[in-house]
């Protein structure tokens, strides 16, 4: 295994797969749907090349991603175009979630990663967005292993938020799993 890390390592390192993800984030690129399939493979990927229990390169893939949605956030004056691309690399990150297994440590701090940016976003609309699409990422592609875990944060995650329903999901914020 240690082989198969560092030829990905020695790999990724003459083409940074990760920057050229973020850099097709922006309008004219990857379309939202393929900018979201591509880092979540590439994660997928960086997790499964990790030993059990570490996720540490995954993590790696991960908090660029963070980084970046940081990044556009911090700017004062948004524009059309950076809101777009902001909107787009959360729904990235949203899309992450399936790509990390159970009990991986990467999970959590990814959730809790993901809670801390829907709860800190300004407008009611984008964060029910947000919560809708987390809930539609969970029914459709978190695996059956992780989808207790992962439904049991997102009730905690939309009650913590303020909202009753999203999208027509209502919460009777006791998960019944």
């Amino acid at each position: 295994m240690p082989n198969l890390l560092s030829r990905y390592v020695s790999h990724v390192e003459r083409r940074p797969v990760w920057i050229n993800s973020l850099q097709n984030s922006t309008n004219g690129r990857l379309t939202t749907d393929q900018l979201r399939l591509a880092y979540s493979s590439l994660v997928k990927g960086a997790e499964s090349c990790s030993s059990p229990g570490d996720g540490s390169l995954s993590w790696f893939c991960i908090q660029l991603l963070v980084d970046r949605i940081t990044g556009l956030t911090s700017i004062p004056d948004n524009s059309e175009a950076s809101s777009e691309e902001l909107r787009r690399l959360r729904l990235t990150l949203l899309s992450i979630v399936p790509s990390i297994s159970f009990p991986s440590p990467v999970l959590g701090r990814l959730l809790s990663t993901i809670d801390l940016i829907v709860r800190k976003e300004p407008s009611e609309q984008e964060r029910s967005t947000l919560l809708a699409a987390m809930y539609e990422v969970i029914l459709a592609e978190v695996g059956d292993t992780e989808r207790e875990f992962v439904m049991r944060w997102w009730f905690a995650l939309l009650e913590k938020s303020g909202h009753r329903e999203t999208a027509g999901v209502k919460g009777p914020l006791s998960a019944r799993l």
